[in-house]
């Protein structure tokens, strides 16, 4: 009995219907691949982030001229498409308060969001 007690659920959650939290069976391969996206996201960002303190006074200059190697190579780390990029400069050029003051966090964010 206290076995078709415990099925029931995991029955019920077998049906075609898309729900929000999807089979319980598959939650933890989901977990792990949730886990695994994270790390590889996160590791992508810090070196975004880390090139970008690093070098943050001439990507300044270089969204101002409209590009130049040290954004585009801010870009390739945050993996920003190529065809996105001028639309990005384009964004970065008319909003000069994401990266006019010492704080890099702005722009990391707005390279990230851009990438893939």
């Amino acid at each position: 009995m206290r076995i078709l007690i415990l099925l029931i659920p995991l029955i019920a959650c077998t049906r075609n219907d898309p729900n929000h939290l999807g089979n319980p069976l598959t939650w933890p391969i989901q977990a792990v691949g949730t886990g695994i996206s994270n790390t590889v996201y996160n590791n992508r960002r810090g070196k975004v982030s880390r090139f970008v303190k690093q070098n943050f006074a001439q990507i300044k200059i270089e969204i101002e001229k409209g590009g130049g190697p040290v954004l585009f190579q801010s870009m390739d780390l945050a993996r920003v498409a190529k065809l996105k990029r001028t639309k990005l400069i384009d964004e970065l050029a008319s909003n000069p308060d994401l990266y006019s003051g010492s704080d890099t966090e702005p722009l990391v964010v707005a390279l990230m969001v851009h990438g893939d």
